[in-house]
């Protein structure tokens, strides 16, 4: 069985960044956005093992995972896992790129 890699697309990486960003500003210390980079990077490690583990989209082949108030949005392949978006669910779903 080969094991499958995980790519982060940049507009990922982004939103990614700029949501430990808002909470780091929001709050004044780092505490929080770590333990989200934290919460986001153990589920995105599980999809390695369970490429099927998410929600079908919309969108012809990505899946949706929920980890504590953000949606993960990925496409799994026989040799990847790749992460399309991160997104805040507290934010107005109307401005996601993908639908549930």
């Amino acid at each position: 069985m080969v094991k499958r890699s995980i790519k982060w697309s940049g507009n990922a990486k982004v939103e990614l960044f700029n949501i430990l960003d808002f909470y780091y500003k929001r709050n004044g210390n780092k505490i929080y956005s770590i333990k989200i980079n934290r919460n986001i990077q153990a589920a995105v490690t599980q999809l390695v093992k369970f490429p099927n583990l998410g929600i079908k989209t919309s969108k012809e082949n990505i899946r949706v995972i929920f980890e504590r108030g953000f949606s993960i949005f990925y496409e799994a392949s026989n040799t990847h896992i790749i992460i399309h978006s991160i997104w805040d669910n507290q934010r107005d779903p109307g401005q996601s790129r993908f639908k549930k």
